[in-house]
């Protein structure tokens, strides 16, 4: 069972502040932790966040990016 879950995501600023809120929202539910929600730390793209998640569930995060309809903002093999 996967126990880690890294993606990043393309938003804008207040785009990034909702989902970051519903995430840890959707996070608590399943008994996930949101270990960051972070701008990236190299180079200079301020609109790009890297986010882990950890728990037994961790793969429960695809069901909360296809809810809120994120697959084409989503990178996961960064």
């Amino acid at each position: 069972m996967r126990t880690e879950y890294y993606f990043r995501l393309d938003l804008s600023e207040n785009e990034h502040d909702c989902i970051e809120l519903f995430l840890k929202q959707f996070c608590n539910k399943h008994d996930l932790e949101l270990k960051y929600y972070r701008k990236i730390k190299t180079g200079h793209v301020p609109m790009i966040r890297e986010i882990k998640v950890v728990g037994s569930n961790a793969k429960l995060v695809n069901q909360f990016i296809k809810e809120h309809s994120l697959e084409k903002f989503v990178d996961e093999n960064y």
